[in-house]
């Protein structure tokens, strides 16, 4: 809404835009796209306004092309369709494994609003015919979930567009479908040579996260002997991958916090905190060189390892290099309470 508000605010102070004029505009908040056969299917939310009054709408338009699927939705409208301030494009998981070029085409030559404009591949493209979801619903749950899961990530317009035309890199997208009525941001769907190859496990999307700075919180187990375990949530993280002749280091510097405790230990003790952060940056360790190793099979430089190694040594062979993980996460926060409540 205050986004809605923003817009008429400048429409009518720089004069550009009269009321009659703003009546005339149609809004697009969200896209998603499919193909079946040779016609693609685009379903569009659209704002409209009428005498200052916001109404929003679902449009489906079809067309050999998307331009003609949205001439389509143009003459349903009778209204000037407005791109702008596209929030949300939702791309079918088909539509990636051949036709993921056109549709940068077009919304890279169309849209002004490649910087706000967030990807998502669907696992189930009625997404917007749902009356109970709204791309502004979508957005929120994208944005949450980056911020405290570390699931999803957030790629948008020019991401993909960047990502696309460069050879040393690949394509990842936040997948998201619906279960039950409720949305569900799922993991990454992965690429290689710029289509679709699947989806990686959530473990695996954290990492990725990680690795690639997306990450603002993320939980971490610690396991024992026994079942007993220690919680903790990791923070503040900064990843910076350094180059070597023949590896890669990979600094993590961050902050920690214990969360939860099924492991006898006292607090107090300064050895205990050190030993506990000890094998908290051996099990991150473990969990980056494991999710990795997961990603090698599927033969795809998602983490644009290859991209930063050839920036410093062009002519190496990147198939040979070490990757070495030097983590150094520090634990500074122990909840409110410090004495061992631990029963086992």
């Amino acid at each position: 809404m205050k986004k809605i508000i923003i817009i008429i605010l400048i429409f009518l102070l720089t004069g550009c835009y009269d009321y009659k004029e703003l009546n005339d505009l149609a809004i697009i908040t969200g896209i998603s796209i499919t193909k079946e056969n040779n016609t693609y299917i685009l379903t569009s939310e659209i704002i409209t306004i009428d005498n200052q009054n916001k109404e929003s709408k679902i449009y489906t338009g079809k067309g050999t092309t998307i331009y003609e699927a949205f001439n389509q939705i143009n003459k349903d409208l009778s209204k000037k369709i407005y791109i702008d301030h596209l929030n949300i494009l939702i791309l079918d998981e088909t539509i990636t494994k051949n036709n993921l070029s056109n549709i940068l085409d077009f919304f890279g030559r169309n849209s002004n609003s490649k910087e706000t404009t967030y990807i998502l591949i669907s696992k189930n493209i009625e997404l917007l015919t749902n009356p109970n979801i709204s791309s502004q619903i979508i957005l929120e749950n994208l944005k949450e979930n980056n911020k405290y899961l570390g699931i999803s990530n957030l790629v948008t317009l020019n991401d993909l567009i960047d990502n696309y035309l460069n050879p040393n890199k690949e394509i990842t997208i936040p997948s998201i479908e619906i279960i039950n009525n409720q949305i569900k941001l799922s993991t990454l769907a992965i690429f290689k040579n710029n289509k679709f190859l699947t989806y990686i496990s959530e473990e695996d999307s954290i990492i990725y996260n990680l690795l690639n700075n997306n990450i603002n919180n993320t939980p971490m187990k610690i396991d024992y002997n026994n079942n007993q375990y220690i919680i903790t949530e990791i923070y503040n993280t900064n990843t910076i991958i350094k180059p070597k002749r023949n590896k890669l280091n990979i600094y993590i510097k961050g902050n920690a916090s214990i969360k939860e405790i099924y492991y006898k230990c006292n607090l107090n003790n300064p050895k205990t905190l050190k030993k506990i952060e000890n094998n908290l940056n051996n099990k991150l360790t473990k969990r980056i060189t494991t999710s990795i190793n997961n990603i090698k099979k599927y033969n795809t430089n998602i983490y644009n390892f290859k991209d930063i190694y050839y920036k410093y040594y062009p002519h190496s062979d990147y198939s040979k290099i070490k990757i070495n993980i030097i983590p150094n996460i520090k634990i500074i926060n122990t909840g409110n309470i410090t004495e061992d409540i631990y029963v086992k």
